[in-house]
């Protein structure tokens, strides 16, 4: 910053005092950030620094046309951009899911910049037409709401790349970031030269953030048209193991089924590009929830980390591996990462209510899953923890109220019975509890989660061997949420019996494998930084 105050040329220095004490404003916050939740590594202290110099949000672009089969474009287009910028170490990117939540008619750009505390922010509008794209952008200052570039692109689209490539080096110029070979390079590095592949996988990645069975079956298809059309484009493979993993995760489809294949696909990635990131992340994190492998788990985030610093689902990732491990102090400062470098994800935001609510820090992981849903009005899983964590606060009314919300969606109805069972045996009301388990059944099969949750209610019962027995069935089916057994509050009753010892042993969770983070070989560490 010294230096860039000191250039002769004026193009180069800070505009004007207020640009200055903006950037002087974000450093303090960075240093701060930094010292408030460094998160110790399993050898190598590992500190949360990102040492950005200067920060950018990209809106989503406007669909002129507003054709329903060109709406991806709005998105996908952004979201390149988005990727590209990203490679730059020195630059604040706001990630998709905040940045488009800024996306209305008659947005003002500059009072969205000054919410989301970015210096600039990137707007524009699109249409496709007879086979031509035709875009307009403009790149805007928010410290004086002024335009330091625009450009309108009219060109067959074919010409995608090339239109991304040169947005984001004019983005970079205007903004005087300063940028190694190596970042130059990744700046405009082309993953693919097929214009037909791209345009599936963005058709493939906008359906499948519906998150509903419907939209995730629609990616999965368009991801392996995208593949077919050029079979060394690493990006759809990461797109197609994502929705696997999502799949797989929430039981629509068998674990032992859906993981394999997420872990398949991001191999394939890496076979093509080496250091992606994403398939980085996504084997980390099938590591962790299927594989239960927590070395090579903690080998692929820290790999992840430090090829992208600062991606808020790799520290998102390591904070579940850290609950796992059961640190839950260092688990809560990677998820309050990952929340600070994405702020308005929900997915983000969850993540750091449970991890207070492993720690059995109840009031932080209240306001942690309260900001979720006002972020994300509609966001489920919310609803689905929220309840829970009111009944381990003894306030039972208000989690039988947050239940009554969703009884009368019939996709949900499993879900609040089994909470509403959850409920009633944490308020000891054992009759009841059974009467609504007895109701239900437990049906073997999809949604495997179903057992999982049963399993809760049996032990928050004292009905041990009944928990035990669907604990078991979880097993063999090898579902994701057994990775956090050890410490989740609703077992604590099954804590020294010899069955449930057992399970842990095989899981290989930490405690019962006689490991500690500490115990743990330094040479699985690799330093973010």
């Amino acid at each position: 910053m010294i230096f860039r105050a000191l250039e002769k040329s004026r193009e180069r220095r800070f505009p004007n005092a207020l640009a200055l004490l903006a950037a002087l404003k974000n450093l303090k916050q960075d240093l701060q950030s930094s010292r408030q939740d460094t998160v110790r590594g399993v050898g190598t202290p590992v500190t949360y620094s990102p040492g950005f110099t200067d920060s950018i949000a990209v809106l989503p672009f406007e669909n002129v046309a507003g054709e329903a089969n060109t709406e991806y474009l709005s998105e996908g287009i952004a979201e390149s951009i988005i990727k590209s910028l990203s490679r730059v170490t020195t630059l604040r990117v706001v990630p998709r899911t905040t940045a488009f939540r800024y996306r209305r008619p008659g947005l003002d750009p500059v009072e969205a910049g000054r919410r989301l505390g970015v210096r600039a922010v990137l707007t524009g509008r699109l249409m496709e037409r007879a086979g031509r794209l035709i875009i307009g952008a403009e790149l805007i200052d928010c410290t004086e709401g002024l335009q330091l570039w625009g450009e309108k692109y009219d060109r067959n689209f074919g010409d995608v790349f090339a239109i991304e490539a040169d947005m984001a080096q004019e983005i970079a110029g205007k903004l005087r970031l300063r940028l190694s070979p190596d970042e130059q390079n990744r700046l405009t590095r082309r993953l693919t030269e097929s214009v037909e592949a791209y345009k599936l996988y963005l058709k493939a990645m906008y359906h499948a953030s519906k998150w509903t069975p419907e939209g995730l079956q629609k990616g999965i298809e368009l991801s392996r048209q995208a593949i077919e059309a050029d079979p060394v484009y690493p990006v759809p493979y990461v797109g197609l193991g994502y929705i696997y993993l999502l799949l797989g995760y929430f039981g629509w489809v068998p674990p032992r089924e859906a993981l394999p294949r997420a872990k398949s696909a991001a191999l394939k990635a890496l076979e093509i590009e080496a250091d992606y990131a994403n398939a980085h992340v996504l084997l980390g994190v099938v590591a962790l929830f299927f594989d239960w492998d927590w070395r090579q788990s903690e080998n692929y985030l820290r790999t992840a980390l430090r090829l992208a610093p600062n991606h808020a689902p790799c520290h998102w990732a390591l904070g579940h591996w850290l609950l796992a491990m059961e640190r839950y102090e260092d688990a809560i400062a990677a998820m309050k990462q990952a929340a600070q470098l994405d702020p308005l994800s929900a997915p983000m935001s969850l993540g750091l209510g449970y991890a207070c609510y492993f720690a059995r820090q109840y009031d932080k992981s209240l306001e942690a899953y309260q900001a979720t849903i006002e972020l994300e009005p509609s966001f489920v899983p919310a609803y689905i923890a929220l309840p829970v964590l009111y009944a381990q606060k003894g306030r039972y009314q208000e989690a039988f109220a947050t239940i009554d919300r969703f009884l009368g969606q019939d996709q949900f109805n499993d879900y609040n019975q089994i909470a509403r069972a959850r409920i009633l045996a944490m308020a000891g009301r054992v009759d009841e509890a059974r009467g609504l388990i007895s109701q239900l059944g437990v049906r073997k099969g999809y949604p495997y989660i179903r057992a999982f949750t049963c399993a809760a209610v049996y032990s928050l019962l004292g009905e041990h061997e009944q928990a035990l027995d669907l604990l078991e069935e979880c097993y063999q089916e090898r579902l994701s949420t057994l990775t956090f057994i050890a410490g989740q509050p609703e077992f604590d009753s099954l804590h020294g019996h010899p069955r449930f010892t057992d399970l842990l042993g095989r899981i290989g969770l930490a405690k019962a494998a006689g490991l500690s983070g500490s115990a743990l070989s330094p040479t699985s560490v690799i330093a973010t930084q």
